[in-house]
Parts: C-alpha cells; sequence; structure tokens
C-alpha cells in the first residue's frame, strides 16, 4: 500500500499509539515531535488525553 493510499483511510484524530505505528517509529520519537511542535496536537476527553490531528499537507516523517 502507497503512502498516498494509507494517508486516504487514516481517520482525523489518532492516538500517539497509532501515529506512531502509523510512521513506523517508536512512541518516545512521536512524543519528541509533538514537543518540537512538528505534528499539530489536541487534548480531548475527560482525561485530556493526547490525539495527534491528521492534515492532508502533513509531510512523511520515514
Amino acid at each position: 500500500m502507497d503512502v498516498q493510499t494509507r494517508r486516504e483511510t487514516r481517520p482525523e484524530l489518532l492516538t500517539v499509539k497509532e501515529y506512531a505505528d502509523w510512521y513506523r517509529v517508536d512512541v518516545r520519537t512521536v512524543y519528541r515531535w509533538v514537543a518540537d511542535g512538528a505534528v499539530p496536537t489536541r487534548r480531548v476527553g475527560p482525561r485530556r488525553g493526547l490525539r495527534i490531528i491528521s492534515t492532508d499537507d502533513e509531510t512523511d516523517n520515514d
């Protein structure tokens, strides 16, 4: 499956684990990207869980 096909089926909000799996990187790497401001995030729910906002103009971090 190519990147474009995967991108079309990706949900709007992803957990950090889902995002890490999607890009085949470690969860700690995703948290580093979040801290650096490289990926947009949103806090959701009563426990304020972190979600990654999926965008079309996102560049690959492979």
